[in-house]
């Protein structure tokens, strides 16, 4: 493995320690504030270099609606103004 290689491994490791802390993981479920209420799953996890961190949020499946995926800042998803976590 060579040094840049380690470096990249290393700086992964400590975004998914700080990502863990705020305890957001792939299959947590949470709720779009507004009218009607849209419910969206965690997909993935991401890291973009120089940016903030980031989730793929995939919009759940119904009779009504196709599925939708959006990524988003972690920050946003934690604003309880906009999303809530479903209790599991």
């Amino acid at each position: 493995m060579s040094m840049r290689q380690g470096t990249r491994s290393a700086n992964r490791e400590k975004k998914s320690e700080k990502m863990g802390k705020l305890d957001i993981k792939p299959g947590d479920q949470y709720v779009k504030s507004g009218m009607p209420p849209t419910y969206w799953t965690v997909d993935r996890l991401l890291d973009f270099p120089n940016t903030p961190q980031h989730v793929r949020l995939v919009r759940r499946r119904d009779e009504t609606s196709h599925t939708r995926v959006i990524t988003i800042a972690v920050s946003a998803l934690m604003d309880r103004r906009n999303y809530k976590p479903v209790a599991a």
